[in-house]
């Protein structure tokens, strides 16, 4: 997985999207989805308070 799908997958939580609809779009296994969710929560956090402050969520 390269820097730009991980960036997808980080906004796509940002956006609501559960780890069953990202793992069928992106092409990744629930595992490998629930690990970047733990593994990025800080930063998927920040990305989702900056859409909502924008209109975007």
């Amino acid at each position: 997985m390269n820097g730009e799908q991980k960036n997808e997958i980080i906004k796509s939580f940002a956006l609501g999207m559960t780890v069953e609809e990202i793992s069928k779009v992106e092409g990744i296994s629930k595992s490998e989805a629930e690990q970047i969710a733990y593994d990025c929560a800080d930063e998927i956090s920040r990305k989702k308070a900056f859409m909502e402050r924008v209109g975007r969520a």
